[in-house]
Order: C-alpha cells, then sequence, then structure tokens
C-alpha cells in the first residue's frame, strides 16, 4: 500500500471513529464525512473510497445540515449516489446539564462577564468595525500577526492556504493535514471584523495549526477527528481564555470584546433547556450543536480540564503543556479577574475531579 493510499484509508477509519452513540454518532459522522469530502477535493483523494466509507455506515437519524454538507461537497466530485444521506429533522435533546458541565458553564460567563463591555453579551458603542476578507489574505495575516497570542513552540505562518470556491457556510473544521501538502488551512469567501479575524484565525485556529506542527505530519494526525478533536478544541479554547486574559492586564478592550462574545457563543451552544447564554444570542446561533452535545460540551468543560491539570494530556505535547502553563502563570499576576477564574477552576475541579 502506498503512502497516500495509507493516508486516506487512515483519514476514513478516523472519520467515522467517534466517542458517541445513536443520532448524535450519526451526525458526527456525517460531519466528519463531509471534511472528508473537503480533504479529497484539495488533495484530489479517492472519492470511491468516500462512497464506500458513506455506504457502510448507519447515518440514520444525523442531522439535515450535516448531510446536505456532505452532498454539497460530494457534489462537486460528480453525480452524488442516490444512497447518499439526506438527514432525519428530529428535536435535538435538551435535558438537564451534569452538575459538572453546569459549573464550567457558569464559570465561563462569569468571566466573559468580566471582559471589556460589561455584561457577558452586550455590545459597546464603538461603530461599525472595518471587515477584512479571509479569501484576500485577511486570515492567513492574523494567524502571522498573533504569533505572540499563541503559547506553542511550532509556528504556524508557513502552513498552506487553500482557497475554495464553496460557500464558507459548507466548510467547519477547515485546518487539515495533507499528503504531500502538509498543514493546510483551507478558505471560503468569508469576512470579519479585523478584531474577530486576530481571535478567531490568529489565536484559535493559529492554535490548531500549531498543534497539528507538533506532530509528525507526513500522515494525519492524532486531533483532526474524533476524541483527538475534543483535545485539540480545548486546547484553542484555552488560548482564547489566555488572549483575553492578557487583554484585561494590557486593556486591550478590542480583544476583549470578541473572546468575551465568542465564550457566550460556545456556552450557548451546549444543547441544555433554559441555557442561559442561549437569550443574549439570535435564536440560531449554535444550532448544529444541539445535535452534538459531546463535541459542544468540549469548547467549555475542555478549556477548564485543561487549565485545571497544567495541560498534562497524551495528545498534548510536554512543550506544549510547558508553554500554556507558564504564560498562564504570568496572567494570573496581571489582573484580579484571572485570578478568580484560576481560583473558580480549581474549585470546580476539586468538587468534580473525573481523572
Amino acid at each position: 500500500m502506498s503512502r497516500r493510499t495509507a493516508f486516506w484509508e487512515r483519514a476514513a477509519e478516523a472519520a467515522v471513529d467517534v466517542p458517541a452513540a445513536g443520532g448524535e454518532r450519526a451526525s458526527w459522522v456525517t460531519r466528519n464525512l463531509a471534511e472528508l469530502a473537503l480533504m479529497m477535493e484539495v488533495a484530489d483523494g479517492p472519492v470511491e473510497l468516500l462512497d464506500r466509507v458513506t455506504g457502510q455506515s448507519d447515518l440514520r437519524g444525523a442531522d439535515p445540515r450535516f448531510a446536505t454538507r456532505l452532498r454539497l461537497l460530494r457534489s462537486r466530485r460528480g453525480e452524488v449516489p442516490g444512497w447518499y444521506p439526506e438527514g432525519t429533522r428530529v428535536r435535538a435533546g435538551r435535558g438537564p446539564l451534569s452538575p459538572r458541565s453546569r459549573g464550567a458553564c457558569e464559570i465561563l460567563l462569569r468571566f466573559a462577564a468580566r471582559l471589556h463591555g460589561g455584561p457577558a453579551g452586550t455590545e459597546t458603542a464603538t461603530g461599525a468595525r472595518e471587515e477584512v476578507s479571509a479569501l484576500e489574505g485577511g486570515g492567513a495575516a492574523a494567524v502571522a500577526r498573533r504569533a505572540r497570542w499563541r503559547p506553542l513552540p511550532s509556528s504556524a505562518v508557513g502552513h498552506c492556504v487553500v482557497p475554495v470556491d464553496v460557500p464558507a457556510t459548507a466548510l467547519w473544521r477547515a485546518w487539515m493535514t495533507l499528503p504531500d501538502r502538509g498543514i493546510v488551512r483551507v478558505v471560503a469567501d468569508e469576512r470579519l471584523s479585523r478584531e474577530d479575524m486576530d481571535v478567531w484565525w490568529g489565536v484559535h485556529d493559529g492554535t490548531h495549526l500549531d498543534h497539528l506542527a507538533s506532530f509528525g505530519t507526513a500522515g494525519l494526525t492524532p486531533v483532526e477527528f474524533g476524541r483527538g478533536l475534543l483535545v485539540t478544541e480545548a486546547l484553542a479554547m484555552a488560548a482564547e481564555l489566555l488572549a483575553a486574559a492578557e487583554a484585561l492586564a494590557d486593556g486591550e478592550g478590542a480583544v476583549q470584546a470578541s473572546v468575551r462574545s465568542g465564550l457566550v457563543e460556545r456556552v450557548a451552544r451546549v444543547p441544555v433547556a433554559a441555557n442561559p447564554a442561549r437569550a443574549l444570542l439570535p435564536e440560531e446561533s449554535g444550532a448544529e450543536f444541539g445535535r452534538l452535545p459531546t463535541l459542544a460540551l468540549a469548547y467549555v468543560v475542555g478549556p477548564l480540564d485543561l487549565l485545571a491539570t497544567g495541560f498534562r494530556h497524551i495528545l498534548i505535547p510536554r512543550q506544549v503543556a510547558d508553554g500554556f502553563r507558564d504564560r498562564w502563570h504570568r496572567a494570573e499576576h496581571g489582573h484580579p479577574a484571572v485570578r478568580a477564574l484560576i481560583e473558580q477552576t480549581d474549585e470546580w475541579w476539586a468538587r468534580h475531579d473525573r481523572s
């Protein structure tokens, strides 16, 4: 088996290996297969493998959003087989959160309320922000410009940016490793304010790219699908929190505002009845996560788990963990709100330790 063939076989296996069951599993696998289709388009992967894996997977109960994205991306390689999933629209369950998860949501919302702009979810009267285009280089520029915000030792500046002519709404995980290309960040026609671009691309996605670079990228890395994805999303959220913590000490209000709105949006994704963050955002915000509760919680519980345990995890290389710990230690002494966040996280961990 060639190295290229082995890569695609491994990617297909990883795409269907998710820590979930039932409708959540079907939705997550369908979402992953759409990302596999995007990878194959960028790197001319074997579409027949995508068809085979899709046909062999039980995708009953998948959310129509994910099925539509999969069919759209598959259609770019030819006629979509009739047996591709179309999804099943069902009401996502919103039962009670565990005390541990509820506590994590509360900690993040309390921290968000301390960031520039007053109560979490409110906006400041600063006028319209200038938008920049990711497709015209704004995203890659943010990754380079905000490298100092990321504690990882690997630099993502040299990653490959690949434009694609698909709607931005058809993309989700747009960072990846590909055969003969190394680390790739796919970009569609996305426009954001410079401040949001700095945080969403420069900090969050930049952390993903740096995390990929900490592994051997000749093959698929262990953080692109399934359980590994949960870890890298937690790490990227910890980087966002760190950017806000340092911005509090430096008085950078725009950074605080961008992180604050992101924190509220991440908490609002969690599919639970009477979510306190949902009232602060548009009704459809985070709707896709209604069928992906495990992934939604990775953005909320995950960064606090890492902060409480000193970033010790088998999928976080030692030099990465050291970098995060050192920066958080310095940030803790920079502002009372950061000290409060760390104290609350330690108390939460002691109460709900799952080690």
